[in-house]
């Protein structure tokens, strides 16, 4: 950490994995408060920057993927480091494992990512592990989500499949 606040105080600037710079104009200021700011920036900003840029890769590629197999699912939402899919039935075994390396190989990291995934009418309703395989009939889908009107803006009846990346650290003996 002190090294890079002692870089961001020769340089100005800090730089994500990918080399996306933060300007710190203030890293050099007299002002104790105003340079203490600039010097916590100066240490997150590599940490969740570079964040922000594997989740923005991870789209790009996630992204491509779906339209180069021809995909009925979609990528709805992302939330922090979370993608959120209208998931296709027919799709339940195919896509998540795609997903799961794009988001995995966005950069290229010393410490394993770690991909969860799981699935739920609902963000709350998502389990943990792999995907739900009992699925209901199209009633029982319309009556268990509220239909496609009445759904809180779902685009489709079809389960959502949500993904959640964290980098897991490793344990040193």
């Amino acid at each position: 950490m002190e090294e890079t606040v002692t870089r961001a105080r020769e340089r100005g600037y800090v730089e994500t994995m990918t080399g996306r710079r933060r300007y710190l104009r203030d890293i050099n200021s007299r002002n104790g408060m105003t340079r203490s700011g600039a010097e916590r920036t100066a240490i997150n900003t590599p940490i969740q920057g570079s964040a922000a840029d594997m989740i923005k890769i991870a789209m790009t590629r996630v992204q491509n993927a779906l339209r180069e197999g021809h995909y009925r699912s979609r990528l709805i939402l992302q939330v922090h480091d979370e993608l959120v899919f209208d998931l296709h039935h027919e799709e339940q075994d195919s896509l998540p494992p795609l997903v799961v390396d794009c988001m995995r190989d966005a950069l290229p990291l010393s410490v394993p990512v770690v991909v969860d995934t799981g699935t739920g009418t609902t963000g709350s309703q998502r389990t943990e592990e792999r995907l739900d395989r009992r699925r209901g009939s199209p009633t029982q889908q319309q009556q268990h989500s509220g239909g496609n009107r009445q759904n809180g803006g779902r685009i489709s009846n079809w389960p959502r499949l949500i993904l959640k990346t964290a980098t897991a650290p490793i344990r040193m003996r």
